[in-house]
């Protein structure tokens, strides 16, 4: 329910992972509900995406964080007062390449690229896998503003490759990169986790 109240959930995550003292923080769309919204103006939501970038500018850690995409296609769920103008979009993405660029622990995820490809079906590279046609879509669900199963695995994988080329990681690092794979030890680490229901006698 971030987008209640992005300014005080905002806050409110951002102290409860600093208690944390993470290692790598992953922001992927944190930034998304300080310039999404109704009721703001557009000098209004590029102030809140500053103040998005502050917030996380308090970590020293590696950040992963997404750029703006354009939800304009999301019609279903987003109103129109709610999405900001193509220029607003340009804008707060130009600041947070500039942004990331002064601060060698930040990746930034090209989210906006990515998912504007995915909805028409064109061709995506993402997490070093070429996805194709109906597969590029089916990262996205029906609506189009969240990501499916297999987009969350797509995107996993773009966050690693990302923080392994920046040296966020050991260059060493491996994992799966076989899809299916992740999937099914998803779906096993969930039934390991989930308590065996009780039985009445």
């Amino acid at each position: 329910m971030f987008f209640m109240k992005p300014q005080q959930i905002a806050e409110k995550q951002l102290q409860e992972a600093l208690a944390r003292h993470p290692s790598i923080v992953f922001a992927i769309d944190y930034l998304f509900w300080h310039v999404y919204g109704a009721g703001m103006n557009e000098a209004q939501r590029i102030a809140r995406f500053e103040e998005g970038l502050a917030r996380l500018d308090r970590f020293t850690s590696p950040i992963v964080v997404g750029d703006i995409p354009d939800m304009t296609h999301a019609a279903l769920l987003l109103s129109k007062s709610q999405i900001p103008r193509a220029d607003t979009l340009s804008k707060v993405n130009s600041r947070l390449q500039a942004w990331a660029h002064e601060r060698p622990r930040v990746v930034v995820i090209a989210l906006n690229e990515t998912i504007a490809k995915a909805i028409n079906a064109q061709d995506v590279q993402f997490g070093g896998i070429t996805h194709t046609g109906q597969q590029a879509r089916d990262l996205l669900t029906f609506s189009g503003l969240h990501v499916t199963p297999s987009g969350y695995i797509a995107l996993s994988l773009e966050m690693l490759e990302g923080l392994k080329a920046k040296g966020l990681i050991p260059k060493n690092s491996i994992w799966e990169k076989d899809s299916n794979v992740v999937f099914e030890k998803m779906i096993q680490r969930k039934q390991k986790s989930t308590p065996e229901k009780i039985r009445p006698t």
